[in-house]
């Protein structure tokens, strides 16, 4: 006769809860607004500009080269000090 093999035992991890079981990350419906910053002058929302060398557009991550001429769009709030 053929020989069977036995079923695989999985080993699940224990957590101080019980068994970890796999999930997913479900996003917060107001994250789309972290990529905009309210623009005073126009009274409208802009792409928000986060610090760096040099600094760069949070949507896309392109680099920000207006900073020596329009310094309102520079947000310093975004990355701690």
């Amino acid at each position: 006769p053929p020989s069977v093999l036995p079923p695989q035992v999985v080993e699940v991890p224990l957590g101080p809860l019980g068994p970890v079981l796999p999930g997913y990350y479900r996003p917060s419906m107001m994250a789309r607004w972290n990529t905009v910053a309210p623009s005073w002058q126009q009274m409208r929302f802009r792409p928000a500009v986060a610090p760096g060398h040099p600094p760069f557009y949070l949507q896309n991550g392109k680099p920000y080269y207006y900073l020596p001429v329009r310094e309102l769009d520079y947000l310093s709030n975004i990355v701690p000090q």
